[in-house]
């Protein structure tokens, strides 16, 4: 019979060895096409560093803590140092995807201001931001005795409960759960606006086909027909993408919306230590992986440049 040690460590080198691999290639390409030079691919980038610290936590900590390390005064101080940092990489999730959602709101809302808002100095101070808050969050485990490290015995992360931990675990759950209520309240506003902007939009597109189809042919009709069509070809590819970011910063809020749940109540109501670590650790990493391959598929400069990579090793 396979033992709880050999399925949590299957579990774990699966998921994230698949997922490292995944965020290391998107930041890869996220930090070198021009495409993402601008303030939502900077807040992205901090996505996918947040992905890439959590994943190698788990693939060269959890994983060699379950195969050989042993437990000693040293140990215990890398456990540490390693849930510290733990820490620090869910934090930056979470402010990175506040921050993901207040700019993808303020694209919709107010497109024409967009760029004055989102200049080089604002996009600076929200990356700056992200990083101080989320270092912020990490200072009472290194001073005030608090604790989050590996436990071989119960196969999974944990806090090691005292008075500090018990106040930061529950300013944790009910910061991050009010954080994502935020989040997914801003996507239902944009979810609201993209609906009146397609309706618009296939409006306007049907207007323009009944008046292409009245009109004689002639030289200067035709140049208007060209320049309609460029438009309104345009105004698809805008909305396209509208749409796109929408999706793919919901469905990141949703993933973390259902990891909060499986880490902060489902895995307290469980029964055995797998299933604890499946609703706690592994819910965790699994999080941390589809976010990555979320970003990949709804971003196609990305998603070609894997197929392309795919198909040439094939």
């Amino acid at each position: 019979m396979i033992s709880d040690e050999t399925i949590t460590l299957l579990c774990y080198f699966s998921i994230c060895s698949f997922g490292l691999i995944i965020n290391a290639f998107c930041l890869y390409k996220i930090t070198t096409l021009r495409e993402f030079r601008h303030c939502f691919g900077y807040i992205c980038t901090v996505q996918l560093i947040s992905n890439t610290i959590t994943l190698t936590i788990f693939l060269f900590w959890s994983c060699p803590s379950l195969l050989f390390l042993e437990e000693s005064n040293i140990y215990e101080i890398f456990n540490h140092i390693f849930g510290d940092f733990g820490i620090l990489a869910w934090n930056l999730t979470m402010y990175s995807h506040i921050a993901c959602c207040v700019n993808r709101f303020i694209a919709m809302y107010y497109p024409t201001k967009y760029s004055g808002i989102f200049d080089k100095r604002m996009c600076r101070i929200i990356i700056l931001s992200i990083w101080i808050l989320s270092m912020c969050h990490v200072v009472p485990y290194i001073f005030f005795g608090c604790s989050y490290k590996f436990s071989n015995t119960n196969l999974t992360w944990i806090f090691e409960f005292n008075k500090c931990t018990n106040i930061l675990t529950s300013i944790d759950f009910y910061l991050s759960l009010t954080n994502v209520c935020f989040t997914l309240f801003l996507d239902s506003l944009i979810f609201i606006k993209l609906g009146i902007q397609g309706k618009k939009s296939s409006e306007l597109h049907g207007t323009n086909a009944v008046s292409v189809i009245n009109v004689k042919s002639t030289d200067v009709q035709s140049s208007n027909k060209k320049l309609t069509v460029k438009k309104s070809s345009k105004t698809k590819s805008v909305y396209s993408n509208r749409v796109r970011f929408f999706l793919q910063s919901f469905i990141q809020n949703i993933l973390i919306a259902i990891e909060l749940i499986c880490f902060h109540i489902i895995c307290y109501r469980v029964q055995g230590k797998i299933w604890a670590m499946v609703f706690s650790s592994c819910a965790w990493a699994l999080c941390h992986t589809l976010d990555g391959l979320v970003l990949c598929i709804f971003n196609k400069e990305i998603r070609n440049s894997l197929l392309r990579v795919c198909s040439h090793n094939k």
